[in-house]
């Protein structure tokens, strides 16, 4: 299990400043109770009755290098404790702090562990099953036969025997992540115990920085840039400390007494007094002290010993979304800025900076920043993209809820799938169509037809000329216009003359593709087809526009001054009466779309990792008909149809990564973390649940998969959306038909000119330099940690777009 401290640096300096006036019963154990709570010191559960704690110095009250096991157990005058550690007090700190309940102020969730790779296993000395025998592996590395390996039991002995059972037993650093087995009674790997939801004292609302500041922002003051630290802070109404779950406030009546701090600048540290008081909530061991909140100097206060300026703490948010900047790295550099500024006090160390960033962060206001000056409120145009930004699944937690998330009060819709809603209802005859309209061959029959050479490829010429009248006498039997269209352009007749207008070639490509009608022609194009069929003639083609392929024709014979065709007009009427037919069976069993009534409640963002702009407004539906729902993307081939859609994403040891929904103007939207790997449903669910109306335009990598996947769901509410794939994922989908990528809408239609399809890879691109520091971070911080960064990114174009419209 990594552990967030350093075994040879970190130590609480802080924390050992001068001791208030006031007689503290155990300031040692106050201080033990911070660092525990803040990460600072390892407290581990591996068995349910067993923990591996770190050393302890009551007198220096700081951490030591050493790791105990801890072990407690009931007996007939309650529960008794036993420690390795060498605290020579009757009782040690560790169980002093089990026994003050400190396990119940705790919900399970894993340390943040950020871009430390260090790892601790509890193992079991071979041939016994005490605790007191067990020693505490560490290891340091990427790989478990590469890196450094120490035992606290054995030190100095390089590959002890605790350190060989671990590698008897192959233990790879992805078995830490979640993966292979092991024999547990053997070996165990640690599970800290404290969530760290740090809670500072500091409480007040804080402005973002002002370089990412915005019009809309709340009208807060912003405190003027500290430049000479003050000697003493002290207690006013806004005073408090957050022991106990509620805040407990500055009682003017009751005594107060003077301590120590350190105020942290962006170039020294300053020693500094602060008035104190006594929190009468608090237990007597843990003497939690009500502390000023001086934000209005620009302090921030994280736990009435260390004080963070304003200024620092944003710096280090300026540094992590303008390039990869891992916490190790910032404490590295602002330790040798401190150096170099001869600064008394040393900076903090990487695990209480982390800390007091993501509390300090809880603070500041984000609001406002996820809508586009340009798109409004609820985009017409969306970009939709799977990132590979993931934590591991060690620290996945069930509060995850994604879009995805089916809840016991979620509506049952009786959808069913259409059987065959392609426009050509025989797969094999769909095949050969395509084979021969796309054949490369077809402008090499007008040169072999009549010659008495026979060409090197002679044999697959002759294939092609036997597919062609079958695959005439077919679709002559679907449609008889249809299969005399093709008769018309691709018969061998008129292929041994000249080669097949290229717009024909595309028609009849989407005519035969694997895809569904309704990606052909949604129904918006559908009521634009029957408005063209009433009157069809070269001044109403212009209906034609949401269908491309048939509008390019239309205008081909418009441009050449010819009349419509009349096979090209039943041909039309052919497509939309089959579309008709398709769209109405999935209607019949799905329920009508309704205007959302209210807004629904839903969990923070924080904890369920679902952060977007638009409320929820429904619940993600349960299809009972539709068998594979619910299911993972399964991986392989797809046959005739897309097989670049299962690709899967990211590593086995991390979760499915994030989905994101930016507008053309790469403002991000919203976006939730994915437990497992991407998929349709992330996007179905998410347009379905907040959307009031869906999008006009829905750009997305496996468009080809997700239109008919809405489609089959909810018709009714996507039946006028556009599913299209952006030109720069398009290429990677060579069996996919035209119909499917965004470019055949750009070539009729110019006002989608405009729209920029890759705004998702320009937000990716960044997102991409918090990938490796996130990939280790528990799921909250994690979480946390993403909104931050898109909050910047947002703000910073907002303030572009403002700043070209001023």
């Amino acid at each position: 299990m990594d552990d967030p401290t350093p075994l040879l640096e970190e130590v609480i300096h802080v924390l050992a400043g001068a001791t208030p006036s006031i007689d503290l019963v155990d300031e040692s154990y106050s201080a033990y109770v911070e660092a525990v709570e803040q990460g600072l010191v390892g407290f581990y559960q591996i068995l349910r009755d067993v923990f591996v704690v770190q050393g302890w110095d009551r007198k220096k009250r700081e951490l030591t290098n050493g790791w105990y096991h801890l072990q407690q157990a009931e007996a007939a005058g309650g529960v008794v404790f036993g420690c390795c550690c060498p605290d020579p007090a009757p009782q040690c700190i560790h169980q002093i702090y089990l026994e003050d309940g400190g396990l119940e102020q705790f919900s399970g969730e894993d340390m943040p562990t950020d871009e430390t790779l260090l790892v601790h296993l509890s193992v079991a000395t071979p041939g016994r099953q005490d605790v007191k025998s067990r020693a505490i592996v560490a290891h340091q590395g990427l790989r478990a036969d590469s890196g450094s390996w120490r035992c606290h039991r054995d030190q100095g002995v390089e590959f002890c025997v605790h350190v060989s059972q671990v590698l008897k037993q192959k233990l790879l650093l992805e078995l830490i992540h979640g993966e292979g087995t092991f024999d547990e009674s053997n070996l165990s790997i640690p599970t800290p115990i404290s969530q760290l939801q740090t809670v500072a004292i500091s409480h007040c609302a804080v402005l973002p920085p002002e370089w990412a500041a915005l019009p809309s922002d709340p009208p807060l003051s912003r405190p003027s840039v500290l430049k000479e630290p003050p000697t003493t802070l002290l207690l006013d109404s806004s005073s408090s400390c957050p022991c106990n779950g509620t805040r407990t406030w500055h009682d003017p009546e009751h005594a107060t007494t003077l301590a120590d701090g350190v105020l942290y600048t962006l170039t020294s540290g300053h020693r500094l007094q602060v008035q104190l008081q006594r929190c009468p909530n608090s237990s007597p061991r843990q003497n939690r002290f009500i502390g000023p909140d001086p934000h209005s100097l620009g302090i921030f206060n994280f736990n009435n010993h260390a004080f963070f300026t304003h200024d620092l703490l944003d710096e280090y948010t300026s540094e992590f979304t303008s390039s990869e900047t891992p916490f190790t790295a910032w404490v590295a550099v602002s330790t040798r800025r401190y150096q170099r500024h001869n600064s008394k006090e040393r900076f903090v160390s990487e695990g209480l900076f982390r800390s007091a960033w993501f509390a300090y962060i809880e603070l500041q206001i984000f609001d406002n920043d996820m809508r586009c000056p340009s798109c409004g409120p609820c985009p017409a145009e969306t970009i939709w993209d799977g990132v590979t930004l993931a934590f591991s699944r060690k620290h996945l937690l069930s509060s995850l809820q994604p879009p995805t998330t089916l809840m016991d009060t979620s509506p049952i819709h009786g959808s069913r799938p259409v059987k065959g809603p392609q426009l050509l209802p025989d797969a094999k005859f769909r095949k050969s169509t395509r084979e021969v309209v796309k054949s490369s061959l077809l402008g090499s029959i007008q040169k072999i037809l009549g010659t008495e050479s026979i060409p090197s490829n002679a044999e697959e010429l002759e294939d092609l000329i036997e597919q062609i009248p079958v695959a005439g006498a077919y679709l002559l039997q679907v449609n008889e216009p249809l299969g005399g269209l093709f008769i018309q352009h691709f018969g061998v007749e008129v292929l041994a003359c000249k080669s097949p207008n290229s717009l024909y070639v595309r028609l009849f490509e989407q005519i035969a593709a694997e895809e569904s009608v309704l990606q052909f022609a949604n129904g918006t194009a559908l009521n634009n087809l029957r408005q063209f069929l009433a009157a069809p003639d070269t001044n109403t083609i212009h209906f034609l526009h949401t269908i491309p392929a048939l509008y390019q024709v239309a205008r081909y014979h418009v441009d050449h001054k010819e009349p419509l065709p009349p096979p090209l007009i039943a041909v039309c009427q052919w497509i939309h009466t089959r579309g008709t037919k398709v769209l109405n069976k999935l209607l019949a069993n799905s329920p009508a779309s309704t205007e959302p009534s209210s807004i629904l409640d839903e969990p923070d963002w924080k904890t369920s990792g679902c952060c977007y702009s638009l409320p929820k407004l429904r619940q993600r539906p349960k299809f009972p008909h539709l068998k594979h729902d619910q299911t993972q993307e399964p991986g392989g081939d797809r046959g005739g149809k897309c097989s670049k859609f299962y690709a899967q994403y990211g590593k086995k040891r991390l979760t499915g990564g994030i989905m994101c929904v930016w507008c053309t103007h790469s403002i991000c939207y919203g976006f939730h973390f994915i437990p497992a790997n991407e998929g349709r449903n992330d996007v179905f669910s998410a347009l379905y649940t907040r959307w009031p109306r869906p999008p006009k335009l829905v750009v997305y990598d496996f468009a080809c998969a997700l239109g008919p996947y809405c489609m089959t769901r909810e018709p009714s509410f996507f039946s006028e959306t556009v599913f299209g794939i952006d030109g720069f994922h398009a290429k990677g989908h060579t069996k996919c038909s035209p119909a499917a990528f965004l470019s055949n809408h750009v070539n009729v239609d110019p006002r989608l000119m405009r729209i920029n399809s890759s705004a998702a890879e320009c937000g990716n691109s960044g997102i991409n330099r918090i990938r490796k520091v996130v990939s280790y971070m528990t799921q909250q911080r994690a979480i946390v940690y993403t909104r931050v960064f898109i909050a910047m990114w947002n703000r910073l174009r907002i303030r572009q777009i403002l700043a070209s419209k001023a």
